[in-house]
């Protein structure tokens, strides 16, 4: 019994009030039946008894009047086939109780008094649990009816259509309110009632917003900025909506993504700016510099430390001149002259991404510092397709990995290759099927490493592999059974996410331990393909080496300058090496 609070199933305060006092009588009943020595102390039993089952035949006709009245047709099938059961265990106990008045002595009576009361704790729990589940599933279904409102609302074209999809938006919106304020006031666990009155509060927040961007993107439908704005706001809208409803299905804090992994992800992300940053052409330097120092946690000055060191030739940069603007930059430019764009241009300016942090007050808990799984689809496969795929089937199959990812991750805006649910979950599984040569790959790299170190890293990521595949095994078979469960498909996308940067983390492990060394396998034996990939790479990467030495130049120091040829040849090599 105490695994029922132990495990989470037991989420509200409502249900343990009832529970708790059944669950306490239960345990003093089953301890006076081991230690009672005195046949006495159960001839008082049979008063308690028929209260018991006079609460039970209430209970199946509160459940009958419940079933009557839903338009639920999961809470009516199995609702349906609990009452019934509750009132003959009711009975049974009042049963069990009589025959234990008339022969106190006897061992099976009081172990069928035990088991009686157990089937009707177990059969009020159950009860309860369905109705709190029939309660998920009306946060559910409000959250999916505002979802689509909004996507309704951001089709408007006048203003006409947008009041009447306002309209509709705030009434649906408003029962969203009503009940997940029900639902995070009866929560046991306060830190998901913070995080669930955190995300109403930013949701308030962005309406406001919302009704600005629309109205000035339907003022002035070719402003880029306006429309930026306005998906901005309609993806963070969506974005707080979806992860309040997963947060209300879970049993858990930590059934949804850690802060651990969000961190990494962006962590990922600061990294690829920076790098897009860095080959941008007609920035100029010192604004590049302070992106990166701020992205890094420095400040100004330490910008201005870095700058001093800079050549002053690197900081000139060449600005085309007024007479090389376009036409379209003229008209834009006398379009927003006027006093009353340049107010609604203003009102757009503060909901841009980098601003609009200022005015959404606070964020979703934990979740604030989550990226998009569409972009860290998106940075997997440009680092997957970075890498040249010809005559290297480890590549090849990562590519195809990262292509499969990012179908997924489309399909979640009902975009993309893949048509439906059932093509969802055979790329998930698609997914899993090429990751095993993946696994084999390492596997082999593992055992003929002769670094110890570089054996166990390799075999971690191999571990690590096999962990999150079995995983996404249950994920998507459990998805399969999820008809329309939009953070479900989340889940599943996340896992393979996962996955894949599991698969290339291990990619660059193999490479350290070709470095290290590796032992010469047996001819056809199953990891002569492998290995003999990894000694033509490390043939390449000698070959560089020695034309790096081989360059006899140097420069106004002595030192002696490599040669043109600066890309390191790795495992993996760049699309483009030479």
């Amino acid at each position: 019994m105490s695994s029922l609070f132990e495990h989470g199933l037991i989420r509200t305060a409502a249900v343990e009030r009832v529970v708790a006092p059944i669950a306490s009588h239960l345990c003093h009943l089953v301890l006076l039946c081991d230690g009672a020595e005195d046949p006495e102390h159960f001839t008082q039993l049979e008063g308690a008894a028929q209260a018991v089952a006079k609460a039970t035949e209430n209970m199946a006709a509160e459940a009958s009047r419940v079933i009557r009245d839903t338009e639920d047709e999961v809470l009516h099938m199995e609702m349906s086939s609990l009452f019934e059961s509750v009132t003959v265990s009711g009975q049974h106990v009042l049963l069990a109780a009589q025959k234990l008045n008339i022969q106190p002595s006897l061992t099976e009576h009081r172990e069928e008094l035990i088991t009686a009361t157990q089937n009707v704790f177990l059969g009020v729990v159950k009860v309860l649990l369905v109705d709190d589940d029939a309660n998920i599933r009306r946060v559910v279904a409000a959250s999916d009816q505002v979802l689509e409102c909004l996507s309704d609302l951001g089709s408007s074209i006048d203003i006409k259509s947008l009041l009447k999809y306002f309209q509709v938006f705030s009434e649906a919106l408003l029962l969203l309110h009503s009940l997940t304020m029900e639902r995070a006031n009866a929560l046991q666990d306060p830190r998901q009632t913070k995080q669930l009155l955190d995300s109403l509060e930013t949701l308030r927040r962005c309406v406001s917003m919302l009704h600005t961007a629309m109205c000035t993107t339907i003022k002035h439908p070719t402003s880029e900025e306006a429309q930026a704005a306005k998906r901005y706001i309609l993806d963070k809208i969506s974005d707080i909506i979806s992860r309040a409803r997963l947060m209300v299905e879970t049993h858990y804090i930590c059934d949804t993504l850690s802060l651990d992994v969000q961190i990494k992800c962006w962590s990922a992300k600061a990294h690829y700016v920076v790098e897009e940053v860095r080959k941008q052409d007609g920035i100029h330097q010192e604004a590049k510099e302070q992106i990166m120092m701020g992205l890094q946690g420095k400040t100004y000055e330490d910008v201005r430390e870095v700058l001093a060191t800079v050549p002053s030739k690197d900081k000139e940069v060449e600005f085309r001149s007024d007479t090389t603007m376009t036409s379209w930059q003229k008209s834009h430019t006398e379009s927003v002259n006027t006093a009353e764009p340049n107010r609604n241009m203003e009102a757009v300016a503060k909901f841009r991404p980098g601003n609009v942090e200022k005015y959404e007050g606070v964020w979703f808990g934990a979740y604030k510092e989550t990226p998009s799984l569409t972009h860290t689809s998106l940075f997997l496969k440009q680092e997957s397709d970075s890498w040249d795929p010809k005559d290297n089937r480890i590549v090849q199959v990562t590519r195809k990995m990262a292509d499969t990812l990012c179908y997924m991750t489309q399909y979640l805006k009902k975009k993309g290759p893949i048509p439906n649910k059932e093509a969802f979950v055979t790329a998930a599984k698609d997914l899993i099927s090429n990751s095993q040569s993946v696994t084999q790959f390492l596997r082999v790299i593992a055992n003929h490493c002769q670094d110890k170190q570089c054996t166990v890293e390799l075999s971690l990521v191999v571990e690590q592999i096999l962990t999150i595949t079995n995983q996404l095994n249950i994920i998507s078979s459990v998805n399969a059974v999820t008809p329309g469960c939009k953070s479900s498909d989340e889940i599943l996308v996340k896992n393979t996410q996962n996955l894949l940067q599991t698969v290339l983390r291990g990619v660059h492990a193999a490479e350290s331990a070709c470095i290290t060394g590796l032992r010469q396998p047996e001819p056809n034996s199953d990891g002569a393909e492998a290995t003999t990939l990894c000694f033509q790479w490390m043939r390449t990467l000698e070959i560089h080496r020695a034309q790096q030495t081989s360059n006899l130049e140097t420069d106004d120091l002595g030192l002696r300058k490599t040669s043109s040829h600066t890309v390191v040849p790795s495992l993996a090599s760049p699309v483009g090496y030479k």
